[in-house]
């Protein structure tokens, strides 16, 4: 493993983070092995390993983006401990332990995420330093089609690139393949 992401503390406490979702799921009913268990385990793996995939990536917007999937798996791990505390499978002192080495480990990742966005180049007027694309990025806002009731949906005319509609049949003359 690259010595640099086993620098980062926010890999180091997430590893951890997993063990100790082990240990107390271990004596977990063997009905939940399959359900509960292996979903809060996975919840709890995530957060070490997307850090380290964002990282392995080797750019900021990367890094950022698989911080923000591990902090999201932060949050699942954190609604799936209450469930199994409701559910009797983890005592309360337990899971107050948990609770807050998740809810530390998920201001250090969020801190970690601002100072990653605070490193990004400015992407362009009205820029801000998020790694989301900028709106006109993504081109003009979604227009809705016509609905099947207006005369321009049920309008069989050829469109003025000269093409003829498209049927749904493949035809040897349809210029699209």
């Amino acid at each position: 493993m690259p010595e640099s992401v086993e620098n980062l503390e926010i890999w180091q406490r997430g590893v951890r983070l997993v063990k100790a979702v082990y240990e107390i799921t271990r004596h977990w009913p063997s009905e939940e092995q399959y359900g509960l268990t292996s979903q809060i385990r996975r919840a709890a793996v995530s957060v070490p390993t997307n850090v380290a995939e964002g990282v392995g990536r080797g750019s900021r917007r990367e890094i950022v983006r698989f911080a923000r999937v591990s902090l999201g798996s932060l949050y699942e791990l954190s609604t799936l401990l209450v469930i199994a505390e409701g559910l009797g499978y983890v005592s309360g002192g337990s899971a107050a332990e948990m609770r807050q080495e998740i809810e530390a480990l998920t201001r250090q990742l969020s801190a970690f995420i601002r100072y990653q966005q605070s490193r990004l180049p400015v992407r362009g007027p009205g820029s801000t330093h998020s790694s989301l694309p900028d709106a006109d990025a993504a081109g003009p806002p979604y227009k809705p089609q016509a609905s099947s009731h207006s005369p321009q949906a049920t309008s069989r005319r050829p469109q003025a690139t000269g093409h003829k509609p498209r049927t749904g049949r493949r035809t040897d003359d349809d210029p699209h393949p």
